[in-house]
């Protein structure tokens, strides 16, 4: 959300929010710079300045509109093995049109400690893809596509050990981690019925 009462035009608001991205994904948080992303927007850093008053305000603005990328993109008609696969893969490698998707928010939840408004976006983020998670494997048990299990603990250890692979892979230039684990979940924690 803007700092300001002012909101941008729809279409202001998604360049900017794209500019955001690709700066962030090029400079990193450290070396992220409002002028840096006004390099990446079609329009000035005076606009930027205009909608939102800091750096962190256009990056809370910009979690926000990255965390809203998630809803609507698991298909409501598909069936819950389609639905738990196809949020398996976003949780692993987000959306295609955006391959540095989780290397960005890497970066801002490393501000999370430093920055309550960050916190409580991924905060609510993780609720709600637990809870996506939670669903699909209860639909799939349901319908007996996946054995029985419980599956607020198993959404739990899926989330956490694909957010964990992926960081271990980040931190340490590593490019295996990720799919040895995706791997694992689905040998031993989702197998096909």
């Amino acid at each position: 959300m803007p700092a300001t009462d002012r909101t941008p035009p729809r279409d202001t608001y998604e360049s900017l929010m794209d500019a955001t991205y690709r700066a962030l994904a090029k400079d990193g948080y450290a070396d992220l710079t409002l002028r840096s992303i006004a390099a990446e927007f079609d329009g000035s850093r005076s606009l930027i300045h205009y909608y939102y008053e800091s750096k962190d305000d256009l990056l809370a603005a910009f979690l926000d509109s990255l965390l809203d990328e998630f809803e609507g993109t698991i298909e409501d008609d598909a069936s819950p093995r389609e639905r738990l696969d196809a949020l398996i893969d976003w949780i692993a490698y987000g959306p295609e049109a955006r391959p540095e998707y989780h290397r960005v928010l890497f970066e801002l939840r490393a501000q999370a400690p430093h920055n309550p408004e960050f916190a409580t976006r991924l905060e609510a983020n993780v609720r709600g893809i637990r809870s996506a998670l939670e669903t699909a494997i209860t639909d799939a048990v349901a319908n007996g596509t996946l054995p029985p299990r419980d599956p607020e603990r198993t959404a739990i250890l899926v989330l956490t050990a694909i957010d964990s692979a992926r960081t271990t892979d980040y931190v340490l230039g590593t490019d295996d981690m990720l799919d040895r684990t995706l791997d694992a979940v689905a040998v031993l924690l989702l197998p096909d019925e």
